[in-house]
């Protein structure tokens, strides 16, 4: 009688439950290979660029608004100032425009001439900022009671900026 032997290769039961199991596999060796590959891939692509640590954050429009001048009682002459900048020291921004609503209680007297009032809602169109660029805005103002009994504070309207800049980390230079 002959003896028996094991099969020497995999039969097609083999290969199926194989070619399953691999299916199987493959999104979890997907998805983990993607966790350490894109952020891989990401170091080197910022790399070759060159790039500073100024350039990491992208410019944008700051704004800082501000009443000057202490008014203490109704008719006091006060400056409301937005002073605007470029946050970046070398790229561009360019379509600058500030808008804001002003707190009640205050009579206009002069504006700056970039700007336009409708009613309580200022709007500025500063043009293009240089790098590191300032510039002030002031409006001249009266105070009345109203105006000093509601206390506003001016960071409850928030000014809204705007204003387009290039960012070294989005664009494919």
């Amino acid at each position: 009688m002959t003896s028996a032997v094991p099969p020497t290769g995999a039969g097609p039961l083999a290969k199926r439950e194989a070619r399953l199991a691999w299916g199987l596999l493959f999104p979890t060796i997907f998805s983990v290979s993607l966790v350490v590959i894109l952020p891989l891939l990401a170091i080197f692509w910022v790399s070759f660029k060159p790039i500073g640590l100024e350039d990491l954050r992208p410019p944008e429009t700051v704004v800082r608004e501000q009443l000057r001048g202490r008014p203490s009682e109704a008719g006091d002459d006060a400056t409301l100032r937005y002073r605007v900048r470029n946050s970046s020291q070398k790229k561009v921004l360019t379509g600058v425009t500030i808008s804001d609503t002003l707190p009640e209680g205050l009579t206009i007297v002069a504006v700056d001439e970039r700007c336009t009032l409708d009613a309580l809602s200022l709007f500025c169109d500063l043009g293009d900022f240089e790098g590191g660029q300032r510039e002030n805005i002031e409006i001249d103002v009266k105070v009345s009671q109203a105006f000093l009994d509601a206390d506003p504070d001016l960071s409850a309207t928030p000014t809204k900026a705007t204003g387009r800049g290039d960012n070294i980390l989005t664009n494919s230079e």
